[in-house]
């Protein structure tokens, strides 16, 4: 009688998880702007005129955010060698091109003042190179899953990896051109990931 109670009263609770039909949008939207709110609050409920700058804080800051994302990066990679998905392939990508891009703007927070391009591109660009790494993912759902031999080849990824730091450079190249304070630059790289994150909340 217990046992049956608590199955009758999980099957009930089940209609209201995220992950029921209705419901999925969402959470995927929930999911998405989520994490964005608290950087909204300083802009209500904060005077303007008040600044604090610490550049060690953000170096830390920054440093712990790359850890964070190579642990999430290594516990998918570890997922796509068991089932071989291609969505965790191209999950893994992802995260991973994200940090390998991302670091670099913790890496050059010292030169904000003396070369902010430097050290503002390296933030749209890497959430460009995740959004479009994720979209591929997506398109690549319900594929059946990669052989035992390619999902153990290392050199597999050295290619991508190699690409990363092509991406790396090309946006110190861009950075210190004339046009790294246009408009146009920034709008590219960040209309881009949006449009990207917008499709792949749509896919969801």
């Amino acid at each position: 009688m217990g046992h049956e109670r608590a199955y009758c009263g999980s099957r009930t609770a089940c209609g209201n998880r995220p992950d029921h039909p209705n419901l999925r949008p969402f959470a995927a939207n929930g999911l998405c702007t989520g994490p964005g709110l608290p950087d909204r609050v300083p802009v209500f409920f904060q005077d303007p005129d008040l600044r604090f700058e610490n550049h060690v804080f953000h170096e830390i800051a920054i440093a712990a955010a790359t850890f964070e994302g190579l642990f999430v990066t290594y516990v998918t990679w570890r997922c796509y060698r068991s089932s071989g998905e291609p969505l965790l392939r191209w999950l893994t990508l992802g995260l991973f091109g994200f940090v390998l891009v991302y670091a670099l703007r913790g890496a050059f927070t010292g030169l904000a003042h003396h070369h902010i391009w430097l050290f503002l591109l390296y933030g749209p660009a890497s959430r460009l190179v995740m959004s479009i790494l994720l979209f591929a993912g997506l398109l690549s759902y319900d594929r059946p899953p990669d052989r035992q031999d390619r999902r153990l080849n290392h050199r597999a990824w050295v290619p991508w990896i190699a690409l990363f730091v092509i991406i790396d450079v090309a946006v110190a190249i861009l950075a210190s051109s004339p046009i790294a304070g246009s408009l146009a630059v920034r709008l590219t790289m960040e209309g881009g990931a949006l449009l990207f994150s917008t499709l792949n909340v749509t896919a969801l």
